[in-house]
């Protein structure tokens, strides 16, 4: 977790040792700015990311957003910015500070776990779809059964077993 420090009278940006670490630049190499940071920014996520600094800085509400950056040395990372807008004693907006943090490893994690969740529902709809036929199939050969069975404690017997195989079909529905 890095921070960063927009001074929006100056128009100068300071920069924490971890987002320097974050985008992969040195201290001198690059030089902080609202617009220079731009150069990192997924050309995809620039248009929003611009419009929401834009609305924090309007509206004074914090910002939260989740983006992706190409580093210097071109490694691909998401990244979540914390920030709030600081006003002057005429209410105008005097400092934007904030924090920038890595989340590339847990939205992998994220996802991994989202894709192993819709597997497992897939595997267990199938094992509910074989349960359901198997008993099913069971019905149906008891049904065939009865009609053969001429005594009436042996009918009292299959419709019991016919209660209680409705009763777990009702369950695993």
């Amino acid at each position: 977790i890095g921070s960063w420090d927009w001074d929006m009278i100056t128009n100068e940006v300071s920069w924490s040792d971890e987002v320097y670490n974050l985008f992969e630049v040195k201290k001198g190499e690059f030089v902080p700015g609202f617009e220079n940071n731009a150069v990192f920014i997924h050309p995809d996520d620039l248009p929003l990311y611009y419009s929401l600094f834009q609305e924090s800085i309007k509206n004074g509400t914090a910002l939260d957003h989740d983006y992706t950056v190409i580093t210097a040395r071109g490694a691909v990372k998401l990244v979540n910015t914390h920030g709030q807008v600081l006003h002057d004693a005429d209410g105008k907006p005097a400092r934007f500070l904030g924090s920038i943090m890595d989340i590339t490893e847990r939205k992998r994690a994220e996802a991994e776990i989202k894709n192993q969740l819709a597997e497992k529902e897939l595997i267990l709809k199938e094992v509910f779809h074989r349960l359901k036929n198997n008993m099913a199939n069971i019905s149906g050969v008891r049904e065939l059964q009865m009609a053969t069975v001429a005594i009436k404690d042996s009918k009292d017997i299959l419709t019991d077993v016919s209660g209680r195989m409705i009763s777990m079909g009702v369950l695993y529905e």
